[in-house]
């Protein structure tokens, strides 16, 4: 982990939005699949910086993992959850880092930009649903071999319902719609220079 502390400021930005994107997963439950938490913590770590978003991730994830209306997702699995959730603050820090999406105000006026949102999040949504599947295979077959374990857990994502496309398509429809109103509102509220 990225040792750094954290000052007053970005403990209580880490708080608001794992609370916001905690509240909108209960909220949104009965949609599998498909939720606010991932944009949530994309934002967080375009707007804040690598360490934010990864802690958010954490935070949210840990918590919607423990406390969940599906239940309580497990210890190793749990952990690759985390892991997992962890992608969507590394696209939202590679965005800002190598893209010029903050140089037009309020990140909108193109439509290159929808549309690179929308890559980062069906792609980042396609990275999380394969580790998490690939994982799932490794813990619930034991007793086969990795190659056929990870395979089945990888088929299971798409068959007999198709819950990673669902959750891909969502989160491409989510990012082109709710990433720039959200990085704009959050820049506007936080009154922080950005690097």
């Amino acid at each position: 982990m990225l040792a750094r502390s954290f000052g007053s400021r970005e403990i209580a930005v880490i708080a608001l939005l794992s609370s916001a994107s905690i509240a909108s997963s209960y909220a949104m439950y009965p949609l599998p699949n498909v939720k606010l938490m991932d944009v949530i913590v994309f934002v967080a770590a375009y707007c804040f910086g690598l360490p934010v978003g990864l802690s958010v991730a954490a935070v949210s994830r840990l918590v919607y993992g423990t406390i969940n209306p599906y239940g309580f997702a497990g210890f190793p699995l749990l952990i690759i959850l985390v892991a997992a959730e962890e992608v969507y603050a590394v696209f939202g820090w590679f965005l800002r880092r190598f893209s010029r999406l903050e140089r037009i105000p309020g990140v909108r006026g193109s439509y290159g930009n929808y549309v690179m949102l929308a890559v980062a999040g069906g792609f980042s949504a396609l990275i999380y649903d394969i580790i998490t599947n690939a994982a799932t295979g490794l813990l619930a077959y034991p007793n086969l071999g990795p190659v056929q374990a990870i395979l089945i857990g990888l088929l299971t994502m798409n068959f007999p319902i198709p819950m990673g496309v669902l959750h891909q398509v969502s989160n491409i429809l989510i990012f082109a719609a709710l990433a720039p109103a959200l990085i704009t509102t959050v820049q506007r509220v936080s009154n922080w220079r950005w690097n």
